[in-house]
């Protein structure tokens, strides 16, 4: 047993780095917090209300957050 679900899931892992996609969203965070007008209302939600972290999500959900931060740079 390899402790995959799939030689798919296998496959993805080879090409997913999960350290590297949580540093980069955690880069992403700390840029828009400290230069953009926003920056402080955002953290003041994850202070208030809280947040999982990103070494709580899923490699789905890393994955997904990923691309939705880069389709919202290139709609910019």
């Amino acid at each position: 047993m390899t402790g995959f679900d799939s030689k798919r899931a296998m496959a993805q892992d080879k090409l997913f780095n999960r350290d590297e996609a949580e540093q980069f969203l955690v880069d992403e965070d700390f840029d828009y917090i400290m230069q953009t007008d926003n920056g402080l209302e955002l953290l003041r939600d994850y202070l208030l209300l809280g947040f999982k972290g990103y070494a709580n999500f899923t490699d789905a959900e890393l994955v997904a957050e990923i691309k939705e931060r880069k389709a919202m740079k290139e709609h910019l």
